[in-house]
């Protein structure tokens, strides 16, 4: 009501971004925000809208794990490394603490999202001793990643060539080496997914002024946050395994700005086409997972404030009551079987896997020659998987990994004075009150029965059991506070406070 009358703004600018493979450089964002208000100002209303869209995309090179031991006894099999053939070099003492990693991983992303946000606001004054506000607030995201790595996996046993350690007091690798006689996979799994995350929020406002010392006000919010997989299949996550099962010998560097690897492929062996080139005749389907996760929160807010103005300050009152509540939950996921972790049909995609040059994707960092990378739609691998392996499951599992509500109540209530005015000359102000806060809990999980599966080398993984039904469990908290608070301030002088 600030703004009599009508007033309409509009904006349209461009973001340029080059990171990204697909989609655009330059994507538009579009704003506009009107109001009008009656010439008494005794309503008024205004709405801002802003449409964002947006295409960028990374890459980046991780380790997917860092495992710790004591160095002992080489020959025992459930060391990191476990075998008396291998040469370690500056190796840790016995006892002493080292790190092994799990592999090293170059991944790349390809991510599209479109952003909206509303907010609508009415006012309403009838008199100058009252005022009503109305504000609603609508915000969504949608995202869309496609993204893709390379993975070079450490193994142990007799596959341990040689181990070099740095000087740190837990000793780490900066140089492996391992040879395979029958060869091993290179992995370049490929993942589609898809989350919107949509905001709804609406709260009410009312001031009451009594009269000249003495106003009331009243608030009451209502909000909801859900984010949720919204692609395809019921998903937040389509990820096929892919792999080319031609490495027979494997370097990794950990000991430059960016760890690097250095593998020998032989496509003679286990199906590859023998072509004499990595390609994608060479890479088979290993393991894939069709998974969704989302979280729902709500909060409910009731607050009753009073304001007393006193001759030479004011007391201060109010009572307060929220309610909330999250539920978030994750469905099975568990793993799908199709050429399996041995990647046994190599060449079974055809032309729905093209070659990606990942590792020259690092333009500041250098990699070592020769590393091969692979780009598909992992929508597109799914829907010939179901062909290639009859009966793999068609959509999201309807068995769930977790699924858990926290519900949380809170009563308040507190009370406050603040004075000030002259004590000997000096300045001095006072501020004092107190709060109380009762607060009840009550946490819920519906826990499903999970096992573990040995699968391949030292794959064993965890999936959920979708022929037990899962077992509730729940636990419940109270609390309460009481808090006061007390602060004096006293000016000695203009350059002097005591507190």
């Amino acid at each position: 009501m600030d703004n009599e009358g009508f007033t309409a703004t509009a904006g349209v600018k461009a973001v340029h971004d080059t990171t990204n493979r697909t989609g655009d450089d330059v994507t538009p964002e579009a704003s506009t925000i009107i109001s009008y208000a009656n010439d008494d100002a005794t309503w008024g209303v205004s709405i801002a809208a802003i449409h964002q869209e947006r295409d960028s995309g990374y890459t980046g090179a991780t380790v997917n794990d860092w495992n710790i031991d004591y160095w002992d006894d080489l020959a025992d099999p459930d060391r990191l490394w476990n075998t008396t053939s291998a040469e370690y070099i500056n190796a840790p003492q016995q006892g002493q603490l080292y790190a092994r990693p799990n592999d090293i991983r170059y991944a790349f992303s390809n991510t599209q999202r479109v952003r909206d946000n509303v907010q609508l606001n009415l006012q309403f004054a009838p008199t100058e001793q009252f005022t009503a506000s109305i504000d609603y607030t609508f915000a969504e995201n949608e995202i869309v990643e496609q993204r893709g790595e390379i993975t070079n996996w450490v193994q142990t046993g007799s596959n341990t060539q040689v181990v070099e350690f740095d000087d740190n007091i837990v000793k780490t690798p900066i140089y492996m080496r391992e040879t395979y006689a029958g060869g091993t996979d290179e992995g370049y799994e490929q993942q589609w997914r898809e989350q919107t995350n949509t905001l709804d929020s609406i709260g009410v406002n009312f001031k009451y002024f009594v009269n000249n010392d003495f106003s009331l006000t009243f608030d009451a919010h209502d909000s909801e946050m859900h984010s949720r997989g919204t692609g395809p299949r019921g998903s937040g996550e389509i990820a096929v395994g892919l792999g080319a099962p031609t490495v027979v010998e494997r370097e990794w560097f950990y000991d430059s700005e960016l760890p690097t690897y250095l593998n020998v492929y032989d496509d003679s062996i286990r199906g590859a086409n023998n072509n004499g080139v990595v390609d994608a005749g060479d890479v088979g389907s290993s393991i894939a997972r069709i998974r969704n996760a989302a979280q729902r929160s709500k909060i409910t807010q009731f607050k009753l404030d009073g304001e007393y103005v006193l001759d030479n300050g004011r007391f201060d009152f109010g009572v307060e009551a929220r309610e909330m509540e999250s539920r978030s939950f994750q469905t099975a996921g568990n793993n799908i079987a199709l050429g399996n972790w041995g990647v046994a049909n190599p060449g079974e995609f055809g032309d729905l896997i093209q070659p990606f040059d990942l590792p020259g994707e690092f333009d500041d960092y250098g990699v070592m020659p020769g590393g091969f990378g692979f780009i598909a739609d992992a929508r597109e691998l799914y829907t010939a998987a179901e062909s290639l392996y009859p009966g793999i499951p068609s959509a999201t599992e309807q068995a769930l990994s977790f699924d858990d509500t926290i519900q949380e109540d809170t009563l308040a209530a507190y009370a406050q004075v603040s004075l000030d005015g002259e004590l000997g000359g000096m300045y001095f102000s006072v501020l004092t009150g107190l709060r109380y806060e009762e607060t009840e809990v009550t946490s819920t999980s519906l826990v499903g029965q999970t096992l573990f599966r040995w699968e391949d080398n030292n794959d064993i993984v965890s999936f959920v059991n979708s022929d037990v039904p899962p077992t509730p469990a729940s636990a419940e908290n109270k609390y309460d506070y009481l808090l006061p608070s007390l602060d004096l301030k006293l000016e000695i002088s203009e350059d002097v406070l005591r507190y």
